[in-house]
């Protein structure tokens, strides 16, 4: 039998064992190692060719186990620069460019001075006038860019043109006297204002009772209106009389027939109501907690308006509450409740019930003051859930609940003259 064979790598060789067992027992009989020599590593060489900076070498890669080492070395070729000269212009120094053939590393030297522009005599590509300035453009010979100066305006000679203006009814005629070129002016040649050709009048607004009215005319050449005041017309009045009522007094109103303005005058005195019977109104029934409550009121018998109201009142009925039923015992630690109940209403109220005397300190609750209350507050004062008359807690009545109580009941349980409560 083969076991634990391993296979033959570059640097390790093949190892295995071959066993004998019995084929009836399966005890083993006998077992032999076997090995054989390591492979070797099997390199495959890859070439780097050198560069401008680096330099060359050959990798070598086991095909089997990937193992690697580096050899066969060559040093870097250095740069093969080409010039390339850039020659100067009119604005731009000029330049040499050097750059390597093989890697593309360059930079620039060998610098030679801009040429500047060769100007020419100029030519005059805008004429100059009295309003605006001239151009005059130069060339450079060697590079086309121009440049330009300006030729200064030419001296001004005035060339007027005349515009009449004629009179109207209120101003004067004149004659206007403009320069074409720069715009120049002033007038002259004057002629007197016509004056105004006035029409017929007419009314242009009615007079009132209070307000004046107008009349007005134009002018047949301008269209100037003037006017005129008419007089007012005064009024026209009518009268009306107001009978006198209950309480208000009679008038006579006099109203103007044509514009409506009115005033009162001529006053009677108001007539007085005339009183009915006495009528009870908003009446309420007396209850437990409110009086009868009733208005008597007295109206006019002509206009129906109120004269008098009186209120009337009387006292309210009162509760009738009985002699109450205990809704709550009292204890020595609570107090109680009585409930009294209005037979006529059905309204209650409550009164407390004082609760019951204790025994000082009895704070076991057996009415008897003994050890037995001693222990019972040690317990009590130690933490311990026991049960206690609290309103019999506070032996010496300082208002607190502490080992002060329980000194003054171990006194008061030895005879001393002390008080408890």
């Amino acid at each position: 039998q083969i076991e634990n064979s391993v296979e033959a790598t570059c640097t390790v060789g093949a190892y295995w064992e071959e066993v004998t067992y019995c084929t009836r027992c399966g005890d083993e009989l006998s077992r032999e190692t076997k090995t054989t020599e390591a492979l070797g590593h099997n390199y495959v060489g890859t070439v780097t060719a050198p560069t401008c900076l680096e330099g060359g070498y050959t990798t070598y890669v086991c095909s089997r186990c990937g193992d690697t080492y580096v050899a066969d070395q060559v040093a870097a070729l250095g740069h093969d620069y080409v010039a390339t000269i850039t020659a100067p212009t009119c604005t731009e120094q000029g330049y040499t460019t050097y750059v390597c053939s093989r890697c593309g590393d360059n930079y620039v030297s060998d610098y030679v001075d801009a040429l500047g522009h060769a100007w020419d005599n100029g030519v005059v590509t805008l004429e100059p006038t009295e309003d605006d300035e001239g151009v005059m453009t130069y060339t450079c010979g060697r590079c086309g860019e121009t440049r330009t100066e300006a030729i200064p305006t030419l001296a001004h000679v005035h060339t007027y043109e005349a515009v009449v203006t004629d009179p109207t009814c209120t101003a004067r005629g004149y004659t206007t006297y403009t320069c074409t070129k720069c715009g120049d002016t002033y007038e002259a040649n004057y002629v007197q204002a016509l004056g105004h050709s006035w029409g017929e009048w007419a009314v242009a607004t009615e007079p009132t009772c209070t307000v004046r009215g107008e009349s007005e005319r134009f002018c047949s050449r301008c269209g100037e209106r003037d006017t005129a005041v008419i007089a007012e017309l005064g009024h026209a009045y009518e009268s009306a009389v107001t009978a006198p009522t209950c309480t208000v007094r009679g008038y006579t109103t006099y109203t103007c027939t044509r514009c409506g303005d009115a005033y009162v005058t001529d006053y009677v005195d108001a007539l007085g109501h005339t009183p009915g019977e006495v009528q009870i109104e908003n009446e309420v029934t007396a209850t437990c907690t409110v009086g009868h409550y009733w208005e008597e009121a007295v109206y006019c018998t002509v206009c129906g308006t109120e004269i008098s109201r009186e209120t009337k009142t009387t006292e309210a009925l009162g509760h009738a509450w009985g002699d109450g039923v205990v809704t709550v015992a009292p204890t020595e630690t609570t107090e109680g409740e009585r409930t009294f109940t209005c037979t006529r209403c059905g309204s209650t109220y409550t009164e407390v019930i004082p609760a019951l005397d204790h025994k000082p300190g009895d704070i076991t609750g057996d009415n008897k003051v003994t050890t037995k209350d001693l222990l019972r507050l040690m317990k009590y004062l130690s933490g311990e859930t026991v049960e206690v008359q609290t309103s019999a807690l506070d032996v010496n009545g300082d208002g607190k609940i502490n080992m002060k109580d329980l000194v003054r009941l171990l006194k008061y349980l030895a005879g001393e003259n002390v008080e408890i409560f």
